[in-house]
């Protein structure tokens, strides 16, 4: 059993490395200390226009390894999109990324959905870490108008906290989290916010454990389950 499931899984490897496409690294950036890697990309096989709910892209990041990354922002008549990767850990999404040059080659799979579009009516909030800058910055541009959305980015790294005060959008705002507890300033700017409960839907993503919290917490100050939107990335 143990043969024939390696064998099928190598199969599959195979196949998926034909149907991989190929998109252009046209920028790279690093941010503070290399903990965020964001990189500008052309992606001319990718039909954007068609996505109405925050997209993925299913990357080969080295053999027959693949991992998801949300576009943080897109252009689908220029054919580009942005990455924004979190790099404070080691992994093979983490080594592809830091490898990344200007003019480089891409490889991916699949672009895909997250299954989540922001409420066609109501105040859109997102709540998010580090690891969430792409679904965030996803959910504001596909929110129209764009006012209806605020959020709230939870960092932990004081640079990467005036990078996104400067570079990332005005909705979203950089929390600057330098211990262990990330839910009572999260919390905190929500309650500052006074939001209408009836009006307001949430969207968190990012670790497990905040996700969970963030959750229990919202629903105690009076929001519905049907309000709140929840996305855990890793634990």
């Amino acid at each position: 059993m143990q043969k024939e499931s390696l064998q099928q899984a190598n199969g599959n490897s195979i196949d998926e490395r034909l149907l991989l496409q190929t998109g252009y690294v046209e920028k790279v950036n690093s941010v503070g200390k290399g903990e965020i890697i964001e990189i500008s990309l052309y992606v001319p096989l990718v039909n954007m226009l068609g996505w109405t709910e925050v997209p993925y892209i299913k990357f080969s990041v080295g053999g027959a390894l693949f991992r998801k990354y949300t576009p943080a922002a897109w252009d689908a008549k220029a054919q580009t999109c942005t990455l924004f990767i979190d790099a404070a850990h080691d992994g093979p999404g983490t080594t592809w990324a830091r490898r990344l040059r200007e003019r480089d080659l891409v490889q991916y799979i699949k672009v895909g959905s997250s299954r989540q579009s922001p409420h066609p009516t109501g105040r859109i909030v997102g709540l998010g870490d580090v690891t969430s800058i792409g679904q965030l910055l996803a959910l504001f541009q596909m929110t129209n108008p764009g006012t209806r959305f605020s959020g709230v980015l939870l960092i932990t790294d004081r640079e990467q906290s005036e990078y996104c005060n400067k570079n990332l959008s005005p909705y979203l705002h950089p929390v600057l989290c330098e211990d262990t507890d990330q839910i009572t300033p999260v919390i905190s700017w929500i309650n500052a916010q006074k939001y209408s409960i009836p009006d307001t839907c949430f969207y968190i993503t990012g670790n497990d454990f905040m996700v969970i919290q963030l959750r229990k917490s919202l629903i105690a100050m009076g929001f519905a389950t049907e309000q709140i939107k929840v996305k855990g990335f890793w634990s």
